[in-house]
């Protein structure tokens, strides 16, 4: 019972957030152009360094959306296809859940995975039951520690160890909005020491 109450609360957490986040989307599209302005007039940074920093992190906020879609599919289908081998009806409702599920970091498509395998070995088929459990849990490990840094650190040019050790912090910090956060605050940072490093650091040097 206490691990279905943790489900339906991070499920609500997530959809709260998620729609906080489309209503501050809503708002910077309608005023981007002004807040962009003020914010470069407020930053001490030249136009060109602030303008790599915002790139940057609407790269980053690409990359990370076509991710968490692309690792959605990968799970949800092959899940949803191990599903159909064992012979569970609706195969196309659970597929689309999994699907939308797999956006929910930690939990994923172990909301519908797990139940559906302790269902299919209770109905007598023990051994199809483990499979699907073992190769569908083992798909989600590879997709969010593997697949997932992976794809967005070659796009975005970061190693995926540290994109992977951020996205872990900013699930500590944030709780699923971390999955979003993490990588944007790895690239803006990463960014910055890049900036410091190239156009800071060679006059510090010669000043000392």
């Amino acid at each position: 019972m206490k691990l279905l109450n943790t489900w339906v609360s991070q499920a609500i957490t997530f959809s709260f957030q998620f729609l906080v986040m489309l209503i501050a989307c809503y708002g910077f599209f309608l005023e981007g152009k002004n807040l962009k302005a003020f914010a470069f007039k407020l930053s001490p940074l030249p136009d060109d360094q602030e303008q790599m920093l915002l790139d940057k992190f609407s790269q980053m906020n690409f990359v990370t959306l076509v991710c968490n879609g692309v690792g959605g599919l990968i799970q949800g289908i092959l899940a949803g296809f191990g599903l159909w081998l064992c012979g569970i009806e609706s195969v196309f409702l659970w597929t689309t859940l999994m699907i939308i599920f797999a956006f929910i970091p930690l939990l994923g498509i172990s909301i519908v995975t797990i139940p559906a395998s302790l269902y299919i070995i209770l109905n007598g088929d023990k051994v199809s039951g483990i499979i699907f459990f073992i190769l569908s849990s083992a798909m989600a490990l590879y997709v969010e520690n593997i697949f997932k840094p992976g794809f967005i650190g070659k796009r975005i040019q970061v190693n995926s160890i540290v994109l992977l050790m951020y996205i872990i912090a900013g699930l500590g910090t944030f709780g699923m909005a971390g999955i979003f956060y993490g990588p944007i605050l790895c690239t803006l940072f990463l960014t910055m020491v890049d900036i410091f490093e190239k156009h800071y650091l060679p006059h510090l040097t010669k000043v000392s």
